[in-house]
């Protein structure tokens, strides 16, 4: 389930831009239930002992709001990083109308 700003709704419409998609590594392994909790799609965990959340956001603010929980949940934040567009995310913007 992808992260909305408060009052935000997921949209298919071709004029929105799509979703954002970020890893997210934190410090600590942790279980499905945790990575649930916090909207990720996918949960890696590495051998050093950290965990990597897949998850996709609307808008900064979404990421911003996932962020605060990361950090109220007293999780240690590795980094953050943006991940490149699929194939089928850039066909989704494809004929955007930029006015």
């Amino acid at each position: 389930m992808p992260i909305l700003s408060r009052g935000a709704r997921p949209t298919a419409c071709p004029e929105h831009g799509g979703m954002n998609r970020y890893e997210i590594r934190v410090v600590g392994h942790l279980d499905a239930r945790w990575a649930r909790a916090l909207g990720a799609e996918n949960l890696r965990l590495l051998a050093e002992g950290d965990s990597v959340l897949i998850v996709s956001a609307v808008d900064r603010a979404a990421i911003y709001g996932l962020l605060a929980r990361v950090r109220d949940a007293g999780l240690e934040l590795v980094g953050i990083t943006r991940l490149p567009q699929t194939d089928s995310d850039q066909a989704a913007t494809k004929g955007r109308n930029l006015e």
